[in-house]
């Protein structure tokens, strides 16, 4: 399922989860 590989691209790609956080800043600076 999505729920299980997410988790684990996060866990296994230091880039991807870069891209998530510098997403999460950019979403709480627009709001």
């Amino acid at each position: 399922g999505f729920g299980e590989e997410l988790p684990l691209a996060l866990g296994h790609n230091e880039a991807a989860y870069a891209e998530n956080r510098r997403v999460e800043l950019v979403y709480d600076a627009n709001n």
